[in-house]
């Protein structure tokens, strides 16, 4: 197995999550040795410059029709000699699932809807709560299924290891949101902090560069004299271990912190994201607040002052988290996609 062909695409409406998953999983199999191609129509240019600092390569895609990208994709496969075309894009569907397949590529399909039909060779649904029997009606009688968090696409960092011992409450808070936070959320959870009048925990608010707001945030940050903007997080992990809660989303975000036990205050901002949010919050790994259209600042603000107050609650959310995920998932899947490849040859 010599290379993986990604096909995944990114912007300010679809994300980076896509991305970041298949780069997990890109890193995971360079440590076995197989080089990454990320096969991409939409992919700003920071994105792209990241995927070259570790060593993919990327190739931008033209336009045009599932049928016809499914063959622009196939070529592009076939010039960098990839053992496997891996897809994680909600808009292309099970006929292009079919062209690839037909044309004799093993084919690893990224799905967290856990509705879609597939037509490929291995079928990955990392989220909590994700269950075979979503699938059973949708599939191919040979499709291996990878589900649930054991399976989870997270980068290197996120292997759990014990976080540093600190005093124990509410002492330091993240605002974490993605890439390009389409909802707006990242606002609406600044002036939560505003409204609870936490003046004594510093807050540290978590940027991409490609959100489009991020001038008015930096604005409302100001009027918080403990909270310090950062712009596209390297070091996520180390960020996380030094935080006691989390106000973000749900998907791969809610994962990494479920490896590091780090408690978490959700907003779910994709209906993706809703079985995955809801399961996390029937474990207790976190606390749910619901729907973006129905949270506003001050559902954030009165949960922030009853966590603020119950430090024993935020440990038995630690605790439970940890119970979710364990940060090796990319490595059983790099290691499942080698083994099958060896089984189609």
């Amino acid at each position: 197995m010599k290379a993986v062909a990604f096909r995944v695409d990114a912007d300010e409406r679809i994300g980076l999550g896509h991305v970041m998953r298949c780069l997990a999983l890109a890193r995971a199999l360079a440590e076995k040795g197989v080089k990454a191609v990320f096969l991409s129509r939409l992919l700003p240019a920071a994105v792209d410059c990241r995927l070259r600092q570790v060593g993919a390569s990327v190739v931008v895609l033209p336009g045009g029709t599932p049928d016809e990208d499914a063959l622009h994709t196939l070529t592009s496969a076939r010039a960098f000699n990839a053992s496997w075309i891996c897809v994680d894009h909600y808009d292309l569907g099970e006929q292009w699932e079919r062209t690839v397949a037909a044309a004799g590529f093993p084919l690893a399909a990224i799905d967290d809807y856990g509705r879609s039909s597939h037509a490929c060779t291995l079928l990955i649904d990392h989220n909590v709560g994700a269950q075979c029997s979503h699938y059973k009606t949708s599939l191919r009688r040979d499709t291996k299924l990878l589900v649930g968090p054991r399976y989870a696409l997270l980068r290197p960092g996120f292997t759990r290891r014990p976080r540093t011992k600190r005093e124990s409450g509410l002492r330091r808070l993240q605002i974490s949101f993605g890439g390009s936070d389409p909802t707006g959320e990242t606002e609406k959870a600044i002036e939560a902090i505003a409204l609870a009048q936490l003046k004594h925990v510093q807050v540290d608010i978590i940027v991409g560069a490609l959100n489009p707001r991020l001038a008015a945030i930096r604005r409302l940050a100001a009027e918080l004299p403990q909270a310090v903007v950062h712009v596209d997080v390297e070091r996520m992990s180390d960020m996380l271990r030094a935080t006691d809660l989390v106000i973000g989303a749900a998907g791969v975000s809610l994962l990494e912190r479920c490896a590091l036990a780090v408690p978490s205050l959700v907003v779910i901002t994709a209906e993706n994201q809703q079985y995955s949010a809801e399961a996390a919050a029937s474990l207790g790994a976190i606390s749910l607040l619901g729907m973006h259209t129905s949270v506003n600042a001050k559902d954030i603000a009165t949960e922030l002052e009853r966590l603020a107050r119950s430090p024993g609650a935020l440990a038995e959310m630690s605790r439970a988290a940890a119970q979710v995920c364990d940060g090796r998932g990319a490595a059983r899947v790099a290691t499942e996609m080698l083994l099958n490849s060896e089984a189609v040859r």
